[in-house]
């Protein structure tokens, strides 16, 4: 009873943490392309 409360809180903590840094990872490359746009914006002014 207790191992299987265990799996399943361990599985759903996986699978926040995953969820965290996929949004991370896409926050970053967002913020990465914006960062390319402004410089290009610059560099065609």
């Amino acid at each position: 009873m207790i191992e299987l409360f265990l799996k399943r809180f361990f599985t759903i903590e996986t699978l926040k943490n995953n969820t965290i840094s996929l949004f991370k990872k896409l926050e970053c490359r967002i913020s990465f392309k914006e960062v390319i746009n402004s410089v290009w914006n610059s560099l065609n002014l």
